[in-house]
């Protein structure tokens, strides 16, 4: 579905089984923590108030976040480690 009849993907759009999303996403936390193994969400970066990213804009351009419904693009990997600089390589 393309926002305003454009031919431009949406920024977000909404997700349907938000609370599982949320419900997985927390326990992937508590199992690493448990662990003393670092987590990076992507569900708390891509996403907020049920709606999660489509697109990122990256100089310039507007790229798809995902080419599946499992996979980053190139684009979002960037957007997800940039966006998590610190936590990934430390301050």
């Amino acid at each position: 579905m393309l926002a305003n009849n454009s031919n431009e993907p949406p920024l977000k759009m909404s997700v349907e089984n938000v609370a599982d999303i949320q419900s997985l996403d927390d326990l992937l936390m508590k199992i690493t923590k448990q662990y003393s193994i670092g987590y990076v969400s992507p569900y708390k970066t891509f996403c907020t108030s049920g709606e999660c990213l489509v697109t990122i804009e990256q100089e310039g351009y507007k790229h798809l976040s995902a080419f599946d419904g499992a996979h980053l693009t190139t684009a979002a990997s960037h957007f997800l480690v940039n966006s998590n600089f610190n936590s990934f390589f430390g301050q």
